[in-house]
């Protein structure tokens, strides 16, 4: 059973420990950082 510590504030979908890419959009330009930290609940260590 998911709890709402398992869920994606985002986009809904189902946390797990990994990296993530984040995409900006500011006008016509966009930005994209790779290799983001994800998931890192109750630990201090990526």
């Amino acid at each position: 059973m998911m709890t709402d510590s398992d869920i994606c504030a985002l986009c809904g979908g189902k946390l797990r420990e990994g990296f993530t890419e984040l995409v900006l959009k500011a006008g016509d330009d966009l930005a994209v950082i790779k290799r983001v930290p994800a998931f890192n609940h109750n630990s201090t260590k990526f």
